[in-house]
Parts: structure tokens; C-alpha cells; sequence
């Protein structure tokens, strides 16, 4: 993202790799935590089964968000006892230890298809 700036390029070729590995896990481990105690919680409405629809998208692809709407369509129409939870891309990426602790042994997970489930989604993000 910023190789473009020579300064940074050169500092980030001095920095060994374990140290760049250390520092990107201290950076997750200090956003979880922060989100997890300021962000956003996420509101279930019923006491209904849960269906999360984890990755859904929130990015600018019109061909992404057909598919996400074509699936929470589906899933409502079929799975009328069950309370959909809808979250997106970036929502899994900030609150991904709230949402471990939040989920039951009894609910569902759906993932949206095509090829963010590749590795194209580190391209993306």
C-alpha cells in the first residue's frame, strides 16, 4: 500500500520478517480488543434459532452484492424459523473474536461464494 514512498520501502526492507509478523499480530490483537469494547455489538431481535451470513459484501462490486442479495432472499424464504444475521467483510475483519463468543453450537453459518473464499480477499483488503 505504501511501497510507492521510497522512505517507507527502505524501512520496511530493514525490518526483519518476525519483527513485521510480531507487529501485525500486536496491531489484530489491539483492534480486536478495541472493537470488542467499543464497537458495535450486534443486535438479535427475537429469540429465534441464529443463521449468520458472515462475509457478505460491502465493497463495490455490483456482482458481489447480487449474489449476497440473491442469498439472504433464499434464506429467508426457506428458513423462516431462524433469525438471519447479516455481516459484512470489513464487520468479520473488526469483530471476528466478538462474533467466536457470540455464536452457539446450534446456529448456522453461511458464507457468501465465488472467489472471496480464495485468496484474492488479501488483494482486496
Amino acid at each position: 500500500m505504501w511501497n510507492h514512498i521510497k522512505i517507507i520501502h527502505n524501512i520496511k526492507g530493514k525490518i526483519p520478517f518476525r519483527i513485521k509478523i510480531f507487529l501485525i499480530y500486536m496491531i489484530y490483537q489491539i483492534q480486536s480488543i478495541l472493537y470488542c469494547i467499543l464497537g458495535k455489538k450486534f443486535s438479535f431481535h427475537t429469540h429465534k434459532k441464529k443463521m449468520y451470513i458472515l462475509l457478505s459484501t460491502d465493497y463495490p462490486n455490483l456482482g458481489d452484492h447480487a449474489m449476497s442479495y440473491a442469498q439472504i432472499k433464499f434464506l429467508k424464504e426457506r428458513f423462516e424459523d431462524y433469525e438471519l444475521v447479516e455481516i459484512t467483510v470489513n464487520q468479520v475483519l473488526k469483530y471476528l473474536d466478538y462474533i467466536k463468543k457470540v455464536i452457539k453450537p446450534e446456529d448456522v453459518i453461511t458464507l457468501k461464494g465465488g472467489e472471496i473464499l480464495g485468496w484474492n480477499i488479501l488483494e482486496r483488503n
